[in-house]
Parts: structure tokens; sequence; C-alpha cells
């Protein structure tokens, strides 16, 4: 009789089942998909800010493509439950020396221990954690007086959570700045990020994205998004 596994070996094997189906699904990387995120990225890191001698941490790494924005920082430690996703990291970024990649339940107390950071990122994240709290308490004691963090979610007053795989609830702004401000946080900088909506328009018009598909419907997902610095109150 097989072991019953945990919520938690459950949650890994659907993140490791859902970066092979990611995998196919972008194997052939269209315009769209390379401009927005590489718009989305340019805006993190612009909030960010100058990472020149910071230790970072990166919270759901996944493949570590923000890697390719950061510059001169001192430290990148990147955390992800997905060990499909972070074996792809390490094969990509093995050249670079002081990085380092661990497979971790960012929900685990245990990242504790990996002590503070000068800019913790926090990207499209906190809408697939089990406990949204347990992550930013943990935030919380990673960080010190003079932390950024920067925090992205798609935009619940654009996106519903039955229309996206694996997001487990939404965020309107609102509601985030509240959850933030009471689990110790202040907003230091915040953005909305809309994409390029008129281009993916253009797309499904001349026929490269199928209208009504599975594959315009991530992307259309992956538009609206919330953007915000914090710091500790």
């Amino acid at each position: 009789m097989s072991k019953e596994k945990t919520i938690e070996e459950t949650y890994e094997m659907f993140y490791d089942h859902r970066a092979t189906q990611d995998a196919k699904m972008w194997k052939y990387p269209d315009a769209f998909h390379d401009v927005h995120e590489n718009m989305r990225m340019e805006l993190t890191k612009m909030l960010a800010g100058s990472t020149k001698g910071k230790r970072i941490l990166d919270l759901g790494s996944s493949e570590c493509g923000l890697l390719e924005y950061l510059q001169d920082f001192k430290e990148y430690i990147g955390i992800d439950i997905s060990k499909i996703r972070l074996n792809k990291a390490i094969k990509k970024w093995k050249h670079i020396s002081n990085i380092k990649l661990l497979h971790l339940n960012v929900e685990d107390s245990t990242i504790r221990k990996l002590g503070t950071f000068d800019i913790i990122f926090c990207l499209e994240l906190l809408e697939h954690v089990l406990d949204p709290m347990k992550l930013l308490e943990n935030i919380k004691c990673l960080s010190h007086k003079k932390t950024r963090i920067v925090i992205s979610v798609p935009d619940g007053n654009y996106i519903k959570p039955e229309g996206s795989v694996g997001h487990l609830r939404t965020f309107s702004p609102g509601v985030l700045i509240q959850i933030l401000y009471h689990c110790g946080f202040v907003p230091v900088k915040f953005k909305t990020f809309l994409g390029d909506r008129e281009y993916l328009t253009t797309l499904v018009k001349i026929g490269k994205i199928e209208r009504g598909s599975k594959r315009l419907r991530l992307i259309g997902d992956m538009l609206a998004h919330i953007f915000m610095v914090v710091k500790l109150k």
C-alpha cells in the first residue's frame, strides 16, 4: 500500500508537472511573449534599484530569468519548489559563481536561516502559495531596515483565479496593501502593469495566436499585474 502524500508533496508534484507542461507550451517562443517578459523584467529592475554589491533573494525563482537583468550583485540566492525548474536553472547559470539555487518551500520557516538580504523579490508568488501569511512572515524575518522588497501579483481587478492554473487567490491593489500593512510592511512605490494589449490583439487578428485558445488565455493572464516595493515598518 503506497504512502499517502502530504499536501506539500502534492504541491511540489503539481509544480513539477506544470514546469513540464509550460516547457511544451513555450517550446517555440513568440514575439509577444518575449516583449512582455522583457517589459515586466525591466519594470522589476527599475523598482529594485541598484543591485551593485547587494545580497539578493529571489523567492519562487523558477529558472532564474531575473538574473539576466541583475548586475554586479554580491550574492544571489534563488528558491523554488520545482526540481525541474531548478535543474534547468543550474545548467543555464552554472558559469556564475556567486549564485546559490535551493530546492525549498518558501513557506517553510527554515529559510530564515539564510540571514537577511538587501533586496528580496517575490514575483508572481503570493497567488500560488498555500498560506501567504507564512510567506510574508518569512520575508519579514529575512529583511533588515533597509531591505527593498519587490512584490508583484496578477491584478484581481482583471484576473480571476479559476481562469489561471495554479492561482489559489487574487489580490486587488487595496487588499494587497492592507495585507502587507497587517504583516508589518509599508509601501514605498506602487505600479500597475497592463502589458501590451494592443500587440496581443494584433497577433490574434493576423492568426499568430488562435482566438479562444488556452495559450491566448495564459498570455492574457500575464498582462495585468500589480507591482509594489515595500519595506519594514
